[in-house]
């Protein structure tokens, strides 16, 4: 709700945009696991890759995140 609120007079094409990613990221997870399955690497590997996307989402949301002042 945070981006909805920071949009104001644009909160249906932020909450658009927010559901479009989601559903990216859903898209780009079935993907990579299905090189994974494609690939012949062993099942075993797709938690790993799945742990791999979060930590890379927890960097992004880190440097995205607003420094704060003391």
């Amino acid at each position: 709700m945070d981006i909805v609120n920071k949009a104001k007079d644009g909160a249906t094409l932020a909450s658009a945009s927010n559901i479009a990613a989601f559903n990216l990221g859903n898209a780009l997870g079935a993907w990579a696991c299905g090189l994974v399955v494609d690939h012949e690497l062993g099942l075993h590997y797709i938690p790993l890759l799945s742990a791999g996307f979060a930590v890379a989402a927890l960097g992004v949301i880190a440097l995205n995140r607003p420094a704060k002042h003391i």
